[in-house]
């Protein structure tokens, strides 16, 4: 399993909602703590993604900062902003921590979901990313990370034709532009593992 702890471990947060090109700049007003207690609500309802992510924050809440742990009203962009930095610093629970309350914002774009992704395979936990990342997917992401974690998580979980599936299309898709040469070469070796397993 050395490959894929490696791949997983190289995935930095891939951009944010403000940062992509052409994207709309999120003002939506966020109070981190309400947000925080909904999640918990609808985990109690039996909703999939609030149980998952409740459990992953709880995990890592010990690693949230005392001086972001009371953030409140503040805006997507600056809460995913603020994760990235955590994520950066190598304080990924800090980074669950921020996206957790994205999760709750009227019309669910699949960024929170990919990040929170890419943090859950830094955490070890695999099958917490194949959940994102399959979620992000449904929601209509197309970036080869989210597949490439899908496939990660997939082959984790003992599911090769889907981690063969899923892989595949991230090679496709990250042939397509330079800016996805990491996710390339992590599928690539990912896939060529496989083969010689």
């Amino acid at each position: 399993m050395g490959i894929q702890d490696s791949c997983a471990a190289t995935f930095p947060l891939p951009p944010g909602p403000a940062t992509r090109p052409g994207a709309a700049h999120p003002l939506a007003p966020i109070d981190v703590r309400a947000a925080t207690e909904r999640l918990d609500v609808a985990a109690k309802g039996g909703d999939p993604l609030a149980i998952l992510t409740l459990a992953l924050s709880r995990e890592a809440r010990g690693a949230l900062p005392a001086a972001l742990d009371g953030c409140a009203c503040t805006d997507a962009t600056t809460l995913y902003d603020a994760a990235s930095a955590q994520f950066e610093a190598g304080r990924v629970g800090a980074a669950v921590c921020l996206l957790t309350p994205l999760l709750l914002e009227d019309g669910l774009e699949p960024d929170p979901l990919l990040a929170l992704a890419v943090c859950a395979a830094r955490l070890e936990r695999l099958d917490a990313a194949l959940f994102y990342a399959e979620q992000a997917i449904f929601r209509g992401c197309r970036h080869p990370r989210a597949f490439c974690l899908a496939g990660l998580g997939a082959l984790n979980c003992g599911d090769r034709n889907v981690a063969l599936d899923r892989l595949a299309l991230a090679a496709r898709l990250a042939r397509r532009s330079a800016a996805y040469r990491g996710d390339l070469r992590a599928a690539q070796r990912l896939l060529l593992s496989l083969h010689f397993d």
